[in-house]
C-alpha cells in the first residue's frame, strides 16, 4: 500500500531503501548461496520473489511501526478500528450528530475569514524548517490547523466568544434532544477525513485483493484545507512488484502523465463549482 501525491512523495523513500537493501543482502546469496539467477528453475525463482516480497514487506513494517510511534494518540486508536467501524466514522455527518468545543464552533462561523490566513502562514513557516525534499504529512497539517484554530479564538474579543458561546449551547442542546440539524462542514473536518484516506482504502482494498487476485490503483483529489485550499491529486497503489515496487515506483513518468493531468481536471471541476 502506498499514497503518492503531487505535492507530497511517498513512494521515492521506498523505492530507494528497498533496491539498497537487497543491493547489499540479495535474497538469493541468503536464500540459495550456491546458485546464480540464470540457473535458476521457475519454481526456485517464484520461492526467491516470495522471499523478497517478504523482506520487503517487513521493512515497511518496521519504518511503518516506528514513524506511527511518534505520532499522537487519536490516530493510533483511528489505525486500531475495525472496516465497518472505521467506515461507518468517515461516512457519517461530523458535526451533525456530535457535541462541539468552543474552538470548533468558532471555525465554523468564522474560518474563512479570521482563520484561515492564520493557517496558510503556519503551514509555510513549518515547511520552511523541513529539508528541500520534505513535505508536511496529513497528520501534522491537522494538527497546524487544529492549534492555529485554538489560537486565534484564544486572542479574540469577548463578544466574539460570546457569540460562539451561544450558538454553542444550541447546537448541543439539539445533540440532546436529538435534533439534527444540516451540517457544515470546517477545514479541520475535510482534513482529518483527507489524513484517513490510505488506513480506509487499505481497510478496503487489501482484503478486496486477497478475495479478487487483482491490484487496484486509485487516484483522487480536491482542495487540501492544509495547503490553503490549493488542488492537490494524489494516488493509492495496492500491489507492488517482487522488489516491493508500486505502479507508481514503477512508471517513472507517473507524476507527470496521471497526477498533474488529474490535477488539471480537478482544476476544472472546481473552478466550474466557483464560477456564478
Amino acid at each position: 500500500m502506498t499514497l503518492t501525491s503531487s505535492t507530497r512523495q511517498y513512494t521515492s523513500f521506498w523505492a530507494t531503501v528497498i533496491e539498497q537493501w537487497h543491493q547489499r543482502w540479495p535474497t538469493l546469496m541468503s536464500l540459495l548461496p550456491d546458485r546464480s539467477e540464470s540457473d535458476l528453475t521457475e519454481q526456485e525463482r517464484e520461492q526467491v520473489a516470495q522471499a523478497m516480497q517478504a523482506t520487503t514487506s517487513r521493512l515497511k513494517t518496521w519504518f511503518r511501526w516506528r514513524a506511527n510511534a511518534s505520532k499522537n494518540s487519536s490516530g493510533r486508536r483511528r489505525r486500531k478500528k475495525g472496516t465497518d467501524e472505521l467506515i461507518q466514522e468517515v461516512f457519517q455527518d461530523d458535526n451533525a450528530g456530535r457535541k462541539l468545543k468552543e474552538y470548533e464552533m468558532y471555525s465554523k462561523l468564522h474560518y474563512e475569514e479570521h482563520i484561515k490566513k492564520h493557517v496558510h502562514d503556519k503551514i509555510a513557516q513549518e515547511t520552511e524548517k523541513l529539508a528541500p525534499a520534505e513535505k508536511l504529512t496529513p497528520a501534522k497539517r491537522l494538527e497546524i490547523i487544529k492549534s492555529t484554530i485554538r489560537e486565534v479564538y484564544n486572542e479574540e474579543d469577548e463578544a466574539v466568544k460570546e457569540v460562539v458561546r451561544q450558538r454553542l449551547e444550541e447546537h448541543n442542546r439539539k445533540i440532546e434532544e436529538g435534533i439534527k440539524e444540516p451540517s457544515q462542514r470546517t477545514p479541520e473536518d475535510y482534513a482529518r477525513a483527507i489524513e484517513d484516506c490510505a488506513t480506509v482504502l487499505e481497510k478496503i482494498l487489501t482484503p478486496l485483493s486477497h478475495k479478487t487476485g487483482w491490484k487496484f490503483l486509485v487516484l483522487m483529489g480536491g482542495p487540501d484545507p492544509g495547503m490553503g485550499g490549493k488542488i492537490t491529486a494524489a494516488s493509492y497503489n495496492e500491489g507492488v512488484t517482487k522488489n516491493g515496487k508500486t505502479f507508481a515506483e514503477t512508471y517513472l513518468d507517473f507524476k507527470k502523465y496521471c497526477l498533474t493531468p488529474y490535477t488539471t481536471f480537478l482544476e476544472g471541476i472546481y473552478c466550474e463549482r466557483l464560477d456564478p
